[in-house]
């Protein structure tokens, strides 16, 4: 008699789990299709080097940039 109280346990903590943690979830799915979708290679050239990636890795890391940028842009703003 106690088993099925423990799976109801089990699946009200995999559900509030789940609603809490939503947003984090979608997210983390949303960049696995990214990735899935841009595998190819591409060439990155800037002035004499030219770098050949995976789509996803140069996305990934403009992205990184541009949040680095705009995170060091708002602390220049805020001393001032």
């Amino acid at each position: 008699m106690t088993q099925p109280e423990q799976t109801s346990r089990s699946g009200n903590a995999a559900t509030s789990f789940l609603a809490a943690r939503w947003g984090s979830v979608v997210l983390v799915i949303l960049a696995a299709i990214f990735v899935g979708q841009n595998r190819e290679d591409v060439s990155l050239h800037l002035l004499w080097v030219t770098v050949t990636a995976p789509n996803w890795v140069v996305l990934a890391a403009l992205f990184v940039l541009g949040a680095l940028s705009g995170a060091l842009w708002r602390s220049r703003r805020k001393k001032k």
